[in-house]
């Protein structure tokens, strides 16, 4: 494995985790969904046409009316510099074209079939092309770009030297099953709060415990992550301050929306930072036509696209929504001056 294959798997595997308190129920095994293949910790999702790999999936926790139950498929990508290209988006939509064609037909005796309402979600720790993102619009693949994030920097460091001091060992590149057995560690690290003695038991990863540990508390200190709609329709990927809790957001929450260095900056009206989130590219495309806002015309994609902003979060068993409402008379004051 190169060390940009290693850096997406880890990155795969912690939004995966972070996922937990967005509503999402991360799928580890295949269990008793026939819908899924599994082999090691690997997981093959069945489409009309063929099986394909995805290793990163997660059930939405809430069914909506009128729908099949929601399955997000999750790639990672974590390259040096590059930007996402093309020909991942065009695979992405290939699968969730097949995918979305398969399903179970109700057995005897059972009036439910087994299917899903599939959506996809590319996650990257740098930029996508301009090609790339308007065949992603196009073809409903959520593009969600990390690296802007100010608060998900030291996780994205973290990643970068856990996978570099991983890569340059010659089991890494020889053993076919490394990167299963990596995943399995990873899962069970972030589900008992640590390694255990596990880390001990695969070649080529015990010459790492002490990285891969601060990988897994840079997981676990980060605590969740949430996935926001704005009024307009857009996903955020809301990425919280160090030590923020889930029993502190309350329902109903007045805050200030803000370009910061780098990223976007959601803050209450005290001034206490929340969240860092990057603009999706339509939001920016929509009221620019290009990668950089005017203030002006930031100031109407605030008051347009943003006034109010909702998260759906899962804490145990507890399901509630936050809301996240526009500072109004702020963004006046600021449009008058």
């Amino acid at each position: 494995m190169s060390p940009a294959q290693i850096r997406g798997l880890l990155l795969e595997e912690a939004v995966l985790h972070l996922l937990r308190s967005a509503g999402y129920s991360p799928i580890y095994g295949r269990g008793a969904d026939d819908t899924l293949e599994q082999e090691g910790n690997a997981l093959f999702v069945k489409g009309r046409g063929e099986r394909h790999q995805i290793d990163a999936i997660a059930d939405y926790r809430i069914q909506p009316p009128f729908s099949n139950p929601q399955r997000l498929l999750v790639e990672a990508k974590f390259y040096d510099r590059q930007r996402v290209g093309l020909a991942v988006v065009r695979n992405a939509v290939g699968v969730l074209n097949d995918v979305s064609q398969f399903f179970i037909a109700p057995r005897t005796g059972s009036a439910r079939k087994l299917r899903f309402h599939y959506q996809y979600a590319v996650v990257s720790a740098t930029r996508f092309s301009d090609r790339s993102q308007r065949y992603a619009y196009a073809h409903d693949v959520f593009l969600i770009p990390l690296g802007e994030s100010m608060f998900f920097r030291e996780l994205l460091d973290t990643i970068r030297i856990v996978a570099e001091g991983l890569s340059i060992s010659s089991i890494v590149q020889d053993d076919d099953g490394f990167s299963s057995k990596l995943r399995g560690m990873i899962r069970a690290g972030l589900r008992q709060g640590d390694f255990g003695d596990e880390i001990d038991q695969v070649e080529g990863i015990n010459q790492q415990t002490a990285s891969l540990d601060t990988f897994l508390k840079s997981c676990l200190s980060m605590g969740f992550c949430l996935v926001a709609v704005t009024a307009g329709g857009f996903p955020l990927f809301l990425v919280p301050v160090r030590g923020l809790r889930l029993d502190e957001l309350e329902g109903r929450i007045e805050v200030r929306i803000y370009r910061g260095e780098p990223g976007w900056v959601l803050e209450t009206r005290q001034r206490r930072r929340l969240f860092t989130f990057d603009v999706p590219f339509e939001l920016l495309d929509l009221y620019s036509g290009s990668d950089e806002l005017t203030p002006e015309s930031a100031l109407n994609m605030k008051e347009q696209e943003m006034h109010e902003i909702k998260a759906v979060i899962t804490d145990g068993q507890s399901v509630r929504v936050i809301r996240f409402i526009l500072d109004m008379p702020w963004l006046n004051a600021i449009r008058r001056d």
